[in-house]
């Protein structure tokens, strides 16, 4: 898949929103400061996947680690690893990341 700068210098992303997930977000994109990540939260909040895990997101990383009462924030191998448990809603998992570390009280019980 090819994102290209259109004159305009948005983004083309025509083609993207009929990609799985296992598919859109590989890196495979071409120009500057369009990868993994990118692709992950563009399938999120633009396309409203809810299957996407966004395991190199720090904030994703950080939340688990307060959920889950980690010692230090899992690496995304390790995430990957406990977002297959939040299929196929690995999207909400996320947010609920972000959620825990936006207000530290909310992570709370959520594993009680």
């Amino acid at each position: 898949m090819e994102m290209l700068a259109t004159e305009s210098n948005k983004w083309d992303c025509n083609g993207l929103w009929m990609m799985s997930r296992f598919d859109a977000p590989d890196g495979s994109f071409s120009g500057r400061g369009i990868g993994v990540w990118t692709a992950q939260m563009y399938l999120m909040f633009k396309l409203g996947r809810p299957d996407v895990m966004p395991s190199t997101d720090l904030g994703v990383q950080e939340g688990a680690k307060r959920i889950y009462r980690l010692d230090a924030r899992p690496s995304p191998k390790e995430l990957e690893r406990i977002g297959a448990a939040w299929a196929p809603l690995r999207s909400v998992g996320a947010w609920a990341c972000w959620r825990a570390v936006d207000d530290p009280g909310a992570g709370e019980g959520l594993l009680t």
